[in-house]
């Protein structure tokens, strides 16, 4: 009996200094992994492409071999666990952080800005540098859809998009919005226009021209004026975007008499066949609710602001003071 305590007591102590030994190795091992886990990714943007496993992420850390086997032991738990493809942003982020976002699909925000004033030049620039996938190249995703037209259609606010969303469907969602805006406006107003379109049209030389959001209104009634005499708009925004994207910052007088160029509103009667820019909400405001005037004409101050002119001579006496002062 004697024996058989001894023996029970030293398989007893035996097992205590194992689990002691195993718990103090444990400590040691998770300190290791928390004191990796803590430090700075040291990646920047990271592709995570269909197929990849968490271990090959691992591999692509810059770790030495005892950190890298300390790690892949610890995340073992996880080596069954899905990794989400895609583009993340690394380069605030700690290890431990950056696991978490792979393994639970936080993909870097990509930020698109479709500024009230941008053409579609821009927009589609913008879309080119800033998302590596692109299923809408040069906007053609929106040829024949709710627009006879593709500039001006799109509503302008910050978009954010991951690297697997849709840059067709985030575009085409815009345009219904722009169009529901649209509708609003022409479905309770008394339009002096023919067409919804028309109005669109008008709202994206104002949003060029105007240099202040209170001179919408007055911008509006003087086109408004040359519409109803049939004078021509002489937009100088119209002539820059027929020459876009080869623009070179500088309207020659040539330019203002080509009647090639059929967005050309010195050349052409009317407004120009599409929009010129995208348009705001204030813009839109103006066309349906513009200012009563009897101006014909306006002139840049230089300060932002605009002089206007209800006769040529005093428009003349203006662009002498404004401009060739």
């Amino acid at each position: 009996m004697e024996l058989i305590l001894l023996l029970f007591s030293a398989k007893y102590n035996f097992l205590l200094i194992v689990l002691f030994v195993t718990f103090i190795l444990s400590i040691i091992f998770l300190g290791s992994v928390f004191s990796v886990l803590s430090r700075p990714s040291q990646l920047t943007h990271v592709e995570i492409v269909k197929g990849d496993t968490l271990y090959q992420n691992i591999n692509k850390l810059n770790l030495n071999s005892y950190d890298q086997f300390v790690v892949k032991v610890f995340f073992s738990i996880f080596s069954s666990k899905q990794i989400y493809p895609g583009i993340y942003d690394a380069s605030d982020m700690s290890l431990q952080q950056f696991f978490k976002a792979i393994l639970s699909g936080e993909l870097k925000k990509f930020k698109l800005q479709i500024i009230e004033g941008d053409n579609v030049f821009n927009i589609a620039s913008k879309i080119q540098k800033l998302l590596p996938n692109n299923d809408c190249p040069d906007l053609g995703c929106l040829d024949n859809a709710s627009f006879p037209f593709v500039e001006g259609t799109l509503f302008p606010d910050t978009y954010f998009l991951t690297s697997t969303d849709s840059v067709r469907d985030m575009l085409i969602n815009s345009q219904l919005r722009l169009s529901k805006l649209l509708d609003g406006y022409w479905n309770v107003s008394e339009s002096r226009l023919d067409s919804k379109y028309q109005a669109l049209i008008l709202a994206s030389l104002i949003e060029k021209e105007a240099g202040t959001k209170a001179e919408m209104p007055v911008i509006a009634s003087v086109f408004y004026n040359r519409i109803k005499i049939g004078m021509k708009l002489q937009s100088d925004p119209t002539i820059i975007y027929g020459l876009l994207p080869n623009f070179d910052g500088d309207i020659k007088k040539t330019d203002i008499i080509d009647k090639n160029n059929i967005f050309n509103t010195y050349a052409i009667k009317g407004l120009p066949p599409t929009p010129i820019s995208m348009v705001s909400k204030l813009s839109l405001d103006a066309v349906f609710n513009p200012a009563n005037t009897d101006f014909y004409y306006f002139v840049s101050k230089g300060n932002g602001e605009h002089y206007f002119s209800k006769t040529l001579d005093e428009h003349q006496a203006a662009v002498r003071k404004f401009q060739l002062q």
